[in-house]
């Protein structure tokens, strides 16, 4: 059964909140998230427009990998948008 698109944003939600309470990764991972669903594209049609795997969307997504930083800054720049790094004590 296909789910309708508020159950997908329900658990777009849910995955949100439970990510603004994590480390520096969910913070990149919601981050990436947050770039997605500005464009309003599924997962699927959002690494297609930036010529990625859907499966390396979902990677990128769940920040639970060392991603690249060199394929953030690029996923980044094709949306419009450049990244900053920042250290803190």
């Amino acid at each position: 059964l296909a789910r309708g698109l508020g159950d997908v944003y329900k658990r777009q939600d849910m995955y949100l909140a439970a990510a603004r309470m994590l480390g520096v990764e969910a913070k990149i991972a919601l981050q990436l998230v947050e770039l997605r669903l500005e464009t309003g594209l599924s997962q699927r049609k959002y690494a297609k427009a930036n010529e990625l795997m859907q499966n390396k969307v979902s990677i990128l997504e769940n920040g639970k990998s060392n991603s690249r930083l060199s394929t953030i800054i690029e996923l980044a720049a094709k949306n419009g948008y450049k990244v900053e790094l920042k250290f803190t004590k």
